[in-house]
């Protein structure tokens, strides 16, 4: 047999897969058990009208003779990255529409990223951080290097802890500590990548859910930014896309990468099919817009009223303020996959135990807000005992 991937062989399955197969034995052992997910960030609220209408237009377009289509453009229609660029209409940095492409959402972008560079260039990213990050880019051959963030820096990493330039993935709101950057905070990241060499990667897959308007939704907010930012963003939490998939990913021109960038997506991409880009535009529309608040407002009762649970509890915990994800302290600094076991068998709660994203994530835990509200406050109702 032909040697595989070493970074696909050697390392314990992908976080959600553990999560999955533990809960299914659970099931298995108790079949009459009505489990209820805080685990998973996967949407519970509907697509927006306005997107599923627009859907069905395509889609019937299409089975037209006039309305055939083929192969999309690999970047994405123009429709759909103009309406995109005007999301960045105001900034410091400007962003032009063939600046974007759009993917089939932002974990399928970051392969095809981290493939632009050689493997000798090494890869940081965040601990505790989403695993996708260090996955992608392990099986692209780099070294990953962590940045610790810690609870007394608000599970913020720090610049100075760069030793060597490389590409820095950041994500803003953060997965799963619920941490937001402030200006401030991005301006220093970027004057780090340009004095050293660096290139951003940054992830602003949750920004919809910042409501505190002095805190950025881009990288793009930063003057020069565009010299040494790439941003991903998506449309699964804010608009329901989980199941559709669709996203962007801004490679400036002056970033330097944009030419091996198009390379690759020339090699590897046929396109977003067109009733999905569609159903995308109509969700950046005004009508779009005001829909995609109605699902928001379900998250954010949801994340609220966690806060309120933990807070009156004096437990430790972060995030569920201009993020959906809480992250939470074990009770008596016990391991989190312990306290993930507890919860499903004690409460029939799922959550995330904190170790999965990375060393400095053991004693923590990720809840999310995407549940139903009426089903977020039986869980809370179900773990008041244990906290």
């Amino acid at each position: 047999m032909l040697e595989l991937n070493a970074a696909l062989t050697g390392s314990a399955d992908y976080l959600f897969c553990r999560i999955d197969e533990a809960v299914a034995d659970y099931r298995a052992a108790h079949p009459l058990a009505r489990l209820i997910s805080l685990g998973i960030g996967d949407i519970t609220q509907p697509l927006a009208p306005v997107a599923a209408a627009a859907l069905r237009t395509a889609a019937a377009e299409m089975a037209s003779p006039a309305g055939v289509r083929g192969y999309g453009p690999a970047g994405g229609y123009p429709f759909l990255q103009t309406a995109l660029a005007h999301q960045y209409e105001g900034l410091s940095c400007p962003v032009l529409p063939d600046e974007i492409t759009v993917t089939a959402g932002s974990k399928d972008a970051l392969g095809g990223l981290f493939a632009l560079f050689s493997p000798a260039v090494p890869v940081w990213v965040c601990d505790p951080v989403y695993p996708a990050y260090r996955d992608c880019a392990l099986a692209a051959g780099h070294r990953v290097h962590t940045l610790p963030c810690r609870a007394e820096n608000g599970f913020l990493p720090c610049p100075e802890e760069i030793t060597e330039p490389g590409l820095i993935v950041l994500c803003t709101p953060n997965n799963p500590t619920g941490a937001v950057m402030t200006r401030a905070e991005l301006q220093r990241w970027v004057d780090r990548a340009l004095a050293g060499g660096s290139l951003l990667l940054v992830d602003t897959a949750y920004a919809a859910f910042v409501t505190d308007n002095s805190l950025p939704r881009s990288i793009y907010a930063v003057p020069e930014a565009h010299r040494c930012a790439i941003e991903l963003g998506s449309f699964s939490k804010s608009d329901g896309f989980t199941g559709l998939r669709c996203g962007w990913v801004v490679v400036p021109e002056a970033c330097g990468c944009a030419g091996a960038w198009r390379r690759w997506l020339g090699s590897h991409s046929n396109g977003i099919s067109y009733p999905v880009q569609r159903a995308a535009e109509a969700a950046l529309s005004p009508t779009g817009l005001r829909q995609r608040g109605r699902a928001l407002g379900v998250y954010r009762r949801n994340a609220e009223r966690m806060l309120d649970f933990f807070t009156r509890r004096s437990v430790p915990c972060t995030g569920g303020e201009n993020a959906p994800y809480l992250w939470v302290r074990c009770p008596d600094g016990g391991d989190s996959w312990g306290w993930f076991r507890r919860l499903l068998e004690e409460c029939g709660v799922i959550c995330a135990p904190g170790a999965g994203f990375g060393a400095m994530g053991e004693g923590w835990l990720r809840f999310t807000a995407f549940g139903k509200n009426a089903a977020t406050a039986e869980a809370l109702r179900r773990m008041d005992r244990l906290f």
